[in-house]
Formats: C-alpha cells, sequence, structure tokens
C-alpha cells in the first residue's frame, strides 16, 4: 500500500477557524460566582476548521491549497503564521475587513473544559462575484482531489455549492464532503460525503437501529442525491463505506479517553489523499480509519504526521 502522497494536490474548500485552548490552574473558587478563579494560563492557537483538514494534508505529506474567507482581524494574522509556520499557502483565500475571522475559545481549568466561547458572524452574507467563481474554477481545475469541509458557518453557501459541484465534475475532479448541513441534498453530485452517526439521523431525522439499519438508510441517502459512496465514522465502531450496490465495514479500535475533536477533519484528510494516488475507496477508507485512530489519542485539535501512520501499519 502507498504512503507517497508528496505529489498529491488536495484542494480545500470550507470554513476557516481558529481553535485557541486557554489552559489554567485552579486553587479556589471565585467570592463573586461559583466559579474557578483561573492563574497560570497557557494557550495555545491551532488551525481549526477546513484549516485543520489542510494541516492534516501537509502533515501526511501532501500538497494542498486553500479557498475560504478571513477577516482583517487579530485572528487572521495568527491564522496567517501559523500557515505560514507549517508552510501552506494562503493565496486562495478570501480577505474581507468586514468579515470576523470564525475562532472558538475552549477555557480548560486543571484540564478540565469549563467554557467555549466562540466569535462569528451569523449575518454576514457571502457574496461571489464572477471573479472569484474564475478563480475558484482556476483551482479546481489543477487539484486532484477536491474537499468541502463544511462546518455550515456560510461560507460554502447553498448557492455555492452547487456550482462547485458542477466546475469539479466537468473537470473530472473526485468531490469528497464533511456534511454538516440538514439537508444532504445541498451536496447533491458529490462523489462521496463522510458524515458521522448523528449527522445522519440530524438529516434524515430517523434514529439508526443497528448496522443493517444504517445501511439501508445510506443505500438510500446515495440513490436520492447521486453520490458514489458514502463514508460513515461511528467513532470506536469504525467506518462503514456504503454504495448503491455495496457494503464494507472497517472495524475500530478501542482508545481509551478520546478525544474527537477534530477527528472527522483527520479522516476526510487521509480518504483524499489514499484516492489520489490511485488506491480505491475500501484501502483510502482503512487509511483514514487508522489515522482518526491515532488523532483521538491526542489532546484537542490534532494533526497525524506520516511517520505516524507509517508505524501504525
Amino acid at each position: 500500500m502507498s504512503y507517497d502522497f508528496s505529489n498529491s494536490k488536495i484542494l480545500v474548500i470550507g470554513d476557516l477557524m481558529l481553535d485557541i485552548f486557554y489552559y489554567g490552574k485552579s486553587f479556589r473558587e471565585s467570592p463573586e460566582a461559583p466559579v474557578p478563579v483561573i492563574e497560570d494560563s497557557d494557550i495555545r492557537n491551532i488551525l481549526g476548521g477546513a484549516l485543520n483538514v489542510a494541516n492534516n494534508i501537509k502533515n501526511l505529506g501532501g500538497n494542498v491549497s486553500i479557498i475560504g474567507m478571513l477577516g482583517e482581524d487579530k485572528e487572521a494574522q495568527i491564522i496567517n503564521d501559523l500557515l505560514e509556520k507549517e508552510n501552506i499557502s494562503n493565496t486562495g483565500i478570501f480577505k474581507n475587513k468586514n468579515f470576523k475571522t470564525i475562532s472558538k475559545k475552549r477555557i480548560f481549568s486543571n484540564n478540565i473544559q469549563i467554557a467555549r466561547i466562540d466569535k462569528e458572524d451569523q449575518n454576514y452574507k457571502f457574496n461571489f462575484t464572477d471573479k472569484d467563481i474564475s478563480q475558484i474554477e482556476k483551482q479546481i481545475s489543477s487539484c486532484d482531489i477536491l474537499i468541502l469541509s463544511d462546518y455550515n458557518k456560510g461560507f460554502l453557501s447553498e448557492n455555492l455549492i452547487p456550482i462547485i459541484i458542477d466546475i469539479a465534475r466537468s473537470n473530472n475532479v473526485k468531490i469528497i464532503v464533511d456534511p454538516k448541513k440538514l439537508n444532504f441534498a445541498s451536496y447533491k453530485g458529490a462523489s462521496i460525503i463522510t458524515p458521522n452517526l448523528k449527522e445522519i439521523q440530524d438529516a434524515t431525522g430517523i434514529t439508526i437501529a443497528n448496522q443493517k439499519h444504517l445501511i439501508d438508510i445510506c443505500k438510500k441517502i446515495v440513490n436520492e442525491h447521486d453520490f458514489e459512496h458514502i463514508v460513515a465514522t461511528k467513532s470506536e465502531d469504525g467506518i462503514s463505506i456504503i454504495s448503491k450496490t455495496e457494503d464494507h465495514h472497517i472495524s475500530g479500535k478501542l482508545v481509551n479517553n478520546p478525544d474527537v475533536s477534530g477527528a472527522g477533519d483527520t479522516v476526510i484528510a487521509a480518504l483524499a489523499l489514499g484516492l489520489s494516488v490511485g488506491l480505491d475507496i475500501y484501502s483510502s477508507a482503512n487509511i483514514a480509519n487508522i489515522a482518526a485512530g491515532l488523532v483521538v489519542a491526542k489532546e484537542g485539535t490534532s494533526v497525524v504526521s506520516i511517520s505516524e501512520l507509517k508505524e501504525s501499519v
């Protein structure tokens, strides 16, 4: 099985975020409210959202380009500094001073998360000119695999997604989607979607009873929306790959106290890289399953390196 992704060209389009982890120690409760007083803080800034997908691709040895939106604020500057450190280009990223760069600040007291503070502008309207679409088309036409990392924050709008999918299909570029929208019809015509069980249940309104029930539901989704495969992630129960006519299951690995932050990003990154070097969907999903097992054993939003992957197979 090939693990040389040095010639792979993956394009990630989606919601760009900054993940902030604020670690502190607490020895007493505040006299003002029943909350801990946190001291000796340690702050970690990490690429989040679609940027975490890109970072996983880079650390697994692939070449990655990014399309998304950043503001002109301190969070955007931190992201650009992190991208430069990871040697990931930001040339495809749109910038708008009226846009608030999305961030998620997680606050920990004695290694226990006690709060999360999100910064985003839910009223911002994404408008794309013909010039913008041409720029997107140029990047799609030169990539091996296209990933849509949709955190449902607005960049991948109901108007933009079908345009992107049409461009990719006309250029024979495979499209993999990490879906967050409640209606999978938004991604009609994509090659592969990678929902977890909760996302499938939320999108269909059906509680999944067992593996056979999952297969039946996914085959219906595939037929309705012209997908080639659904790669359903099931945490410690592994991954199921389901098409119109076939289904295949890969067992998971039990990890003590797993941290699933960003695990879906690792799955879609590894899956895309496998497909980019000519592996079939099953071999690619097996790589993704191994990578997921590695990343959930780490703390917070993390990535898997190519050396870690090779050591685990």
